[in-house]
């Protein structure tokens, strides 16, 4: 089963490292061959063990001196789940201790000493350290003797240090800490599982030990270009969602606050909180951790968005140690409170699976089935228009029109998903067509314009909702993911380039408000709500004023329907008030 390539680990060391990696393509090939170089440079090398057979994985290997194991349980996606991996490094790693490390984390010489010092205390332990993320954009050259000391240096001068309420990428536990009853098979590297891990400690009896004063290590920032199923902007994807399940609500979203100990430079101590901010995120996992709390759930579950307005006002969780960056960094004046990456945070290319087959989903075909449905129970007058469909995709929405013996023409900006639509509804006219830059006068006259799942994918949503307003002669039906927000605002987002997202990279998140006005302006004198939305989690949003644009695992979406003249009908509220 494992394939044993040419160099072993020194008997000395007591250590053995477990990875996945991602297929070594692109900027993936050059970060994880950081990575995983580093590893291999320490002292004492460590058993190196390298889960998985992408692309790209067994030449590192065999390169770097590596043990490769090809096989290990999966999720129906393809992610490897956790439960399989520990199974698969308690069976394969030599060493008395295993760190599951992401790829993407470069280490230094610490990790094993800290490791032997924390076995000194418990039999049974769980080790963790925050990152430092840096941006990273070279080779980095291990044939310096100096390499460990100038890649801590870089990193205090050029990075950042996670917050102790941030994500974890680095577990060290004792061979056999986790007893018979297996891990839950959270999908290995997607959200959530780092908090899922610690949680399972705790609820196991396992000491957690943080380490972040011992043990040095660095996240090589990245985008998500190599996850297909990633991105910030459309239906969380299946391992996400996955994951979320498997972990349960706020309560359970542990992190290196929830440590019990903390392995400093004068050794072993309790682990104790006392910022405020720090405190009550803390507090807030007390019911996870004792099962007569669990009825304040709910509670906890109504206050986190205001634990993340707090902490993005006070952060304190990335100054709470000596290993800070320097003070200077903090106190000087800033031209702009943030800066951006001088790369996309998404790469603008099709990714696999990235196509037309994504409106066939389950996910998508279940929102359709919502929204669609939702729509018929409206009673609006739809029977025998003339009805535009912009952003039609492959044209299954378009259908709800056609049984209503409607005259359809879809627009559609991607000529894939143009030639697609002919293939799967021949009578259906489709044209490819860029909302935001070709002519609308030349398509005449609708008396329905029906977007619903195109706004948010567009750069200038306000000159969009003015081009199409301008063929509309009687209502227009739009539905969008909305930024949660009382001012007229728009959130911008980088997309991928999937056939269902952006053509032109950049989308956007509006509030309400923002829509509303826009239709106004654009000549509908009324503006309504749903008084009921559709039936999907999506639509049922708790509006709280934060500008968030997904929630609790899903995009926040709403339904407008504007008009030229009012309509009598019970089942919408109005949006504009009277004057």
């Amino acid at each position: 089963m494992a394939s044993l390539c040419h160099r072993r680990a020194p008997m000395s060391s007591r250590l053995t490292l477990v990875t996945t990696c991602k297929p070594f393509q692109g900027r993936s090939t050059r970060i994880q061959r950081n990575a995983l170089a580093s590893w291999a440079a320490i002292e004492p090398r460590p058993e190196i063990l390298v889960v998985g057979n992408e692309p790209g994985v067994a030449e590192t290997c065999l390169a770097l001196g590596l043990r490769q194991v090809p096989d290990v349980e999966r999720t129906e996606s393809g992610t490897p789940v956790l439960s399989g991996l520990v199974e698969v490094a308690e069976k394969e790693a030599r060493g008395d201790w295993i760190a599951l490390v992401n790829a993407d984390i470069m280490l230094t010489s610490g990790l094993e000493a800290a490791a032997a010092e924390t076995a000194a205390h418990f039999p049974r332990f769980l080790l963790t350290a925050r990152r430092w993320n840096l941006d990273l954009e070279r080779e980095w050259d291990f044939k310096r003797a100096d390499w460990e000391a100038t890649l801590v240096r870089e990193a205090r001068e050029r990075g950042r240090l996670e917050p102790r309420f941030g994500g974890v990428d680095l577990f060290v536990f004792s061979r056999g800490a986790w007893g018979a009853e297996p891990l839950p098979p959270f999908a290995v590297g997607r959200g959530r599982w780092d908090s899922g891990i610690l949680y399972q400690a705790r609820a196991r009896g396992i000491p957690v030990v943080e380490a972040t004063e011992r043990v040095f290590n660095v996240h090589q920032n990245h985008d998500y270009s190599h996850d297909p199923q990633h991105t910030e902007t459309s239906v969380p994807q299946p391992d996400w969602l996955r994951n979320e399940e498997l972990m349960g609500g706020e309560e359970f979203i542990f992190s290196s606050l929830n440590a019990t100990h903390v392995l400093g430079r004068s050794g072993l101590r309790r682990h104790r909180v006392g910022h405020p901010v720090l405190w009550l995120r803390r507090l807030a996992t007390a019911p996870a951790s004792h099962r007569w709390l669990r009825p304040l759930a709910p509670a906890v579950r109504r206050v986190a968005p205001l634990w993340r307005l707090v902490r993005r006002v006070g952060s304190p969780g990335a100054a709470d140690t000596a290993t800070t960056a320097a003070p200077e960094r903090a106190t000087s004046p800033r031209p702009s409170p943030v800066t951006l990456s001088a790369r996309p945070s998404q790469t603008f290319e099709v990714s696999p699976g990235g196509g037309v087959e994504d409106f066939d989903k389950e996910a998508a075909l279940e929102i359709n089935r919502a929204r669609m449905g939702h729509l018929g129970s409206l009673g609006l007058p739809l029977e025998g228009r003339r009805v535009l469909d912009v952003g039609a995709g492959p044209g299954h929405l378009a259908q709800f029109f056609v049984e209503r013996s409607c005259q359809v023409l879809c627009l559609e900006a991607r000529e894939r998903n143009v030639e697609w639509m002919q293939e799967l509804y021949p009578d259906l006219e489709g044209r490819v067509f860029d909302v935001e830059r070709d002519d609308f006068g030349a398509l005449g006259d609708f008396e329905v314009l029906f977007s619903y799942g195109l706004l948010h994918h567009l750069e200038n949503p306000w000159r969009a909702i003015q081009r199409m307003a301008s063929v509309c002669t009687d209502l227009m039906l739009l539905s969008t993911i909305v930024a949660d927000g009382r001012r007229p605002l728009v959130v911008m987002e980088e997309e991928t380039a999937a056939y269902n997202q952006t053509p032109h990279q950049v989308g956007c998140r509006p509030t309400p408000s923002f829509v509303v006005m826009a239709l106004r302006a654009a000549g509908f004198a009324h503006v309504y709500a749903p008084a009921e939305p559709p039936d999907h989690p999506d639509f049922r949003v708790d509006w709280r004023d934060d500008l968030a644009s997904t929630r609790d695992g899903h995009p926040l979406r709403a339904v407008f329907i504007a008009a030229r003249q009012p309509l009598d009908n019970d089942r919408l509220v109005s949006l504009l008030k009277a004057d």
